[in-house]
């Protein structure tokens, strides 16, 4: 298993993205993450009556009347008058900076005067509750934020899209420059960052010198400012404590205070570097940042000294060379631009992509690589079908940017499917899509495949063709095609037949709303699907649907979720004729409330030790009773800002956390490659999260008491079985 799965998932997107089978899979991650989870309601039971309360004033314990999650299906809401009542579908957001974040945390909803719901949201699935006749505005109230109003009905009101209301902090920041003169235009880019919380800002020109951010009351968080004015820029960061309700904290930022120092680029001719977009990475308040160097016409550009930065520029590293007075960065090969010109002459934007048909650029003129570099491009064009093959080593290397002429060489041959057999029902087509795979490597995934059917392919390669029927591989259309530029195939294709699966979670109805099952997941975790083979949502009643192909077997690996939290469950009862079937958990539920004694904030993952998988089981903001298989152990790691602070491992029985101490171990890496990755391993075999490891820069690192050893993981063989190693009585320990 590759690192990604318990790495800072945004250092790890490339790695998991490889891992991942095209379009298709990306449509499970999306629709796990927008769909599949549940909005998390606690202790819910069906709204037996509605109580008339202020709509300021709290709700007291016992008075709070929930409403069930289910989908119901309502009449046209264009019909909808304000007399009648309705079904409301809302997803809460909280301004943050510039862009609304998803709201998390207790949720009061009125229907004029009248409480009709609560709601504890721990996600961003959307909340679904009855609208009592006669309404005229619904109201929405969340401690710390400024109490929304709105019409009934919704004007965006589009079932089953939800309506989105985005709820105003009451409290947040105030950033004051000093320093500022009259004629700078400067550009400011706020980041926030915290627990259930990220949001960002940018402004530019006078507002810069008094910015204003919204910011939720009761959490700690960590602000970043980075300020560019023409050719200089500062970076500031700090960990504020939670703000008080209605607080208004004033920040005061002095650019006379901090100290610029020159950088610049050596080796490159004017024309390309006018071209280049040179970024400095580094990371701030535990978070990893990346801001856009600019340079003036002489190459040269002044920024605040930030310890263990990293640069680069078009997919490579940069080398920095520090002088006495200034910083020179270079490249370690010979830059290269490149573009393409139409048959008239005229610059075209095109895009970049590697021997294997992945994408390294975005559509632009020109593309910058390094000559004999690791990515250097095998391909230029629009798309990759309509690439023409660039042999970077015959290119003049007299100058660093080469406009290519048009050519033919990389016009697609085109695949025509001559569909037969019975198309199938709406529900299996739309999960029928074709896999493409260019000289065994997958490239790309098209769907959905309508009767007349026609694909674009490079020419000159080997290409081969595959149907894929939900999440799962399907017979081969064609294997290893070569396809002349222009040239028009026709290949015979036979509809796939998939099969509707319906099913049934047993016991469903008979337990209260706030104990139900919300999704059901099939298939084992593993490297080329971390999130299993599949997820569906539970509706109400305890049934959902899956499509599988005709011939195949349902699964033999089930688990159900509350929440984010999963018990392994079993198929107990199958009509194969009849395509119907029963799931339940494999063995008694127990709820188990976690003891944590810890100071928040802090998270709990549960850890899978043989499929090597996180889920989540609780966090400071979110603490509830968590379904557990009777008899069964969980065995996990405590979190607090991405970083273990203990281990644990609970039952029924004993379900406490506790903090057990532990020591600081200095990382001292040994290597040359820009970075790696480690990761504490438990006395249960259970991980922590990734940490960097950065080249030349030693690392503190926190083990909790019971830690066994480490891993480490290189970015450059992401797949590669790691390697457990035994921590050192003292330190340091130097990582090879």
């Amino acid at each position: 298993m590759g690192p990604w799965m318990l790495a800072e998932l945004d250092r790890r997107r490339r790695a998991l993205l490889t891992g991942l089978l095209g379009g298709v899979a990306l449509l499970v991650v999306a629709l796990v993450l927008l769909g599949a989870g549940a909005v998390g309601l606690a202790d819910e039971v069906p709204p037996q009556s509605v109580v008339a309360v202020d709509p300021a004033e709290e709700a007291a314990p016992g008075e709070v009347h929930h409403e069930p999650l289910v989908e119901r299906s309502p009449a046209d809401p264009s019909s909808l008058r304000t007399g009648e009542p309705g079904v409301a579908k809302v997803r809460m957001q909280q301004r943050l900076g510039t862009n609304p974040r998803p709201y998390i945390g207790s949720l009061t909803v009125f229907a004029d005067a009248i409480r009709i719901g609560q709601r504890e949201i721990v996600n961003n699935d959307p909340i679904v509750f009855d609208v009592p006749a006669g309404v005229g505005s619904l109201r929405f109230v969340a401690p710390g934020h400024a109490p929304v109003s709105v019409s009934w009905p919704f004007e965006v009101f589009r079932y089953p899209r939800p309506a989105t209301v985005v709820l105003e902090p009451t409290s947040g920041l105030r950033f004051s420059m000093v320093g500022l003169a009259a004629a700078d235009d400067p550009l400011l880019q706020l980041t926030l960052t915290g627990a259930a919380m990220h949001g960002s800002l940018r402004t530019s020109g006078s507002a810069c010198n008094c910015v204003q951010a919204p910011v939720p009351a009761g959490v700690a968080f960590t602000w970043n400012v980075a300020l560019q004015i023409g050719a200089k820029s500062w970076s500031w960061t700090h960990a504020e404590p939670p703000l008080a309700i209605d607080e208004r904290r004033v920040v005061e930022l002095n650019l006379t205070a901090k100290a610029l120092r020159r950088h610049r680029l050596v080796g490159i001719s004017a024309p390309l570097r006018a071209l280049l977009e040179v970024h400095r990475d580094h990371y701030a308040g535990g978070e990893p940042r990346s801001e856009r160097m600019h340079f003036d016409d002489a190459g040269q550009c002044e920024l605040m000294p930030l310890p263990g930065a990293t640069f680069r520029c078009a997919h490579n590293d940069l080398r920095a060379e520090e002088l006495p007075d200034e910083t020179l960065l270079h490249a370690d090969g010979k830059l290269l631009a490149l573009g393409w010109l139409d048959a008239d002459g005229n610059e075209q934007k095109t895009r970049l992509f590697g021997a294997d048909g992945r994408d390294l650029g975005m559509e632009k003129p020109l593309h910058v690589v390094v000559r004999g570099g690791e990515h250097e491009p095998a391909w230029i064009g629009p798309t990759f079908p309509k690439a023409t093959a660039v042999a970077v080593d015959r290119l003049p290397t007299d100058r660093d940017v080469v406009w290519l002429p048009w050519t033919t060489k990389g016009r697609p041959g085109r695949v025509l499917l001559a569909m037969s057999g019975q198309e199938p029902n709406q529900h299996v087509a739309s999960q029928c899509s074709i896999t493409v795979h260019v000289e065994g490597k997958h490239v790309t995934t098209r769907w959905p495949v309508r009767e007349e059917f026609s694909l674009a392919l490079p020419t000159g390669r080997l290409v081969s063709l595959r149907w894929r029927v939900g999440t799962r591989d399907g017979d081969w259309l064609a294997q290893d095609l070569r396809l002349a530029a222009d040239e028009v195939r026709t290949l015979p294709a036979v509809w796939p037949v998939g099969r509707l699966w319906r099913g049934t979670v047993a016991g469903h109805t008979e337990l209260s709303e706030s104990e139900r099952w919300h999704r059901v997941s099939w298939g084992t975790p593993g490297p080329s699907s971390p999130l299993g083979q599949g997820f569906v949502r539970i509706l109400g009643d305890g049934k959902f649907e899956l499509t599988l192909p005709a011939d195949g077997e349902l699964p033999s690996v089930w688990s159900l979720f509350h929440g984010q939290t999963l018990v392994v469950a079993e198929v107990v009862a199958c009509d194969r004729e009849r395509a119907t079937f029963t799931v339940q958990p494999r063995g008694d539920v127990v709820r188990v409330l976690p003891k944590v004694e810890l100071a928040p904030p802090w998270l709990l993952l549960r850890f899978d030790v043989k499929n090597r998988c996180p889920s989540h089981f609780g966090s400071h903001d979110d603490q509830r009773p968590r379904p557990l298989l009777a008899g069964d152990v969980v065995h996990g790691v405590a979190m607090r800002d991405r970083k273990a602070v203990a281990w644990f491992s609970l039952d029924a029985h004993q379900p406490v956390v506790r903090d057990l101490g532990g020591r600081t171990l200095e990382l001292r890496p040994a290597f040359e490659k820009k970075e790696k990755w480690i990761c504490l391993v438990g006395p249960q075999g259970q991980w922590g999260m990734g940490q960097p490891l950065f080249r030349g820069q030693p690392l503190a690192v926190f083990v909790p008491a019971g830690t066994r050893g480490l891993i480490v993981f290189d970015e450059d063989h992401p797949d590669a079985e790691p390697v457990e190693l035994p921590l050192p009585a003292a330190g340091p320990f130097v990582i090879e």
